[in-house]
């Protein structure tokens, strides 16, 4: 499964947001904000885990040492938010 720019989005947005929860990551997709800031609308736990794995972590670091700057314009708390309001 490659993994394409979104995916990245996706994964360091949760980490910003400090969510370690494959389906915590999941269930926040559902609101639509985040999938336009991401690029896609819906994965599974298991589709994340397994892109996830396909990441080079060393990747992650260096895009996420690069990209403080643009942490608002992500929409920092939509998936802790919709967590909070779906559990």
């Amino acid at each position: 499964m490659p993994i394409r720019k979104a995916d990245i989005k996706l994964f360091l947005l949760a980490h910003l947001q400090e969510i370690d929860c494959l389906p915590v990551i999941s269930a926040g997709l559902l609101d639509e904000d985040l999938q336009q800031a991401v690029g896609f609308e819906v994965i599974s736990p298991s589709q994340l885990s397994r892109k996830h794995r396909g990441v080079d972590p060393s990747l992650l670091s260096t895009i996420f040492v690069g990209s403080r700057a643009t942490h608002s314009a992500l929409s920092p708390k939509i998936i802790a938010s919709h967590a909070v309001k779906n559990h």
